[in-house]
């Protein structure tokens, strides 16, 4: 999905949101753009990368900066009490034209058993809302079994999306 994204952006600024293990990070820096990796866990730092060791509740937004914003399985895991605010925030920070590109968990997956989960599961209504002020270039829902990243099978369900900013307020 990522490599979709960039073929629609405009090099530029990319905030690569939910960094992690830099891999998307590396791939952004290999075509052009210059990045700023978002992390609470940034485990090694790569060179011509500005990282931004911090939750994504307390990461100082600039206004209209990035052409490009990635994020790759991390929006789910926006503190669900701070979402609409970050939301918001993560929005200004991308430029008119930018694009936007990441997953949203849905309904159906695994994780929505836990209510007590500070995780954010979306319908995919709720995700058209979310992105009212772009024009959607692709929204795609999926479901299927797959290992997480601790190496145990679930069910996940997912909605990717590529959208472009059209309107900035």
């Amino acid at each position: 999905m990522l490599i979709k994204a960039v073929e629609y952006a405009e090099k530029g600024r990319a905030l690569d949101f939910g960094a992690g293990g830099l891999r998307d990070t590396r791939y952004l820096l290999s075509k052009g753009f210059e990045v700023t990796a978002l992390d609470a866990h940034i485990v090694k730092k790569i060179e011509n990368v500005n990282h931004e060791i911090c939750s994504f509740e307390e990461f100082n937004y600039p206004i209209r900066e990035y052409t490009l914003i990635n994020g790759q399985f991390a929006f789910p895991f926006i503190a669900k009490d701070k979402f609409d605010d970050v939301w918001e925030r993560l929005i200004q920070s991308l430029r008119v034209d930018g694009i936007l590109s990441g997953n949203f968990f849905g309904l159906n997956n695994a994780w929505a058993q836990h209510t007590n989960a500070n995780i954010l599961f979306h319908k995919q209504d709720q995700i058209e809302t979310l992105l009212q002020r772009f024009t959607i270039l692709s929204l795609v829902e999926k479901e299927y079994e797959r290992p997480t990243a601790m190496d145990e099978t679930k069910h996940w369900h997912v909605f990717e999306i590529i959208a472009k900013k059209e309107l900035d307020f």
